[in-house]
């Protein structure tokens, strides 16, 4: 099934998420405006800030304690409002798919790399073994992986980060989906490879058409892979952007961001603190 190119790939309204709470409830996201096509979407903040709990909830991946609602909620046109666990079940994995932060907590520990792949593509292709096998091989080297034959019988233990990493963008490709969620893809990888397994997801997403949904409070990573900016703060949007306008940022929550950050080559005493004003958050 294959989006239209009519009419946005998420559309997000006046999204509140809630949670219940020992002193009453608390809300987690308040009042989300999110539209996005085919195309690099970086949602940044502080941890706490409702970056991932927004994208769980297009999947469905909240706890039963969170209450979501929305004067709109689509994606491709269907109404993810109210929607059954067997309707989500239909659109994760196939539709969309997310890349979580640490592969070596996400994989399971009892399988092979390679038949964590075979299970996903037979999952969702309806194929034999033979053919989801050949599938898993070809993954392997799309995410370019060396000697994917070694790899796909090596258990998620024996693979570093940035493999393990690349297993899971395998994994989550298998179906092909319209919509890549990558939360905190590299925050599990040395720096060293980070770059790598990047350049890989932003290739592999212009190759297939997908649209991409990078999560992330690395502001010169999103300047680099992403097209827009939505800036977070307490479950509220303070501001959106091209990222190539980054720096150019009027709000001064980014401008404060963008201010903390170490600047290879010009060592300073003490490094700036992040302001925050109580407005904000109303």
């Amino acid at each position: 099934m294959t989006a239209s190119t009519d009419r946005p790939l998420v559309d997000l309204r006046n999204l509140t998420i809630t949670f219940a709470g020992h002193r009453g409830p608390v809300t987690a996201v308040h009042d989300l405006n999110l539209t996005m096509g085919r195309e690099r979407v970086a949602i940044v903040g502080e941890s706490g800030s409702g970056k991932s709990v927004s994208a769980r909830a297009l999947i469905g991946l909240l706890p039963v304690s969170a209450k979501v609602s929305a004067s709109r909620m689509d994606f491709d046109g269907i109404d993810l409002r109210g929607m059954s666990e067997a309707g989500f079940e239909r659109l994760r994995g196939s539709r969309i798919a997310m890349i979580l932060q640490d592969p070596r907590q996400s994989l399971n520990p009892l399988m092979t790399a390679g038949q964590q792949i075979v299970e996903s593509c037979r999952l969702h292709h309806r194929e034999g073994r033979r053919a989801a096998r050949e599938r898993a091989m070809d993954l392997l080297e799309a995410v370019s992986i060396r000697e994917p034959q070694r790899v796909f019988d090596l258990y998620p233990h024996e693979v570093s980060g940035g493999m393990g990493q690349r297993i899971m963008i395998a994994m989550m490709l298998a179906a092909q989906p319209d919509l890549l969620i990558a939360d905190e893809p590299t925050s599990a990888l040395d720096t060293s490879v980070r770059t790598d397994v990047l350049e890989e997801i932003q290739k592999l997403v212009e190759d297939r058409g997908m649209g991409l949904l990078l999560i992330s409070h690395d502001l010169d990573l999103v300047a680099s892979y992403t097209d827009r900016v939505v800036v977070m703060y307490a479950g509220r949007v303070m501001e959106t952007l091209e990222s190539r306008h980054l720096h150019a940022a009027r709000h001064s929550y980014t401008q404060g961001l963008i201010g903390c950050r170490p600047v290879l080559g010009h060592p300073v005493d003490v490094l700036p603190t992040l302001e925050r004003q109580e407005a904000w958050k109303s």
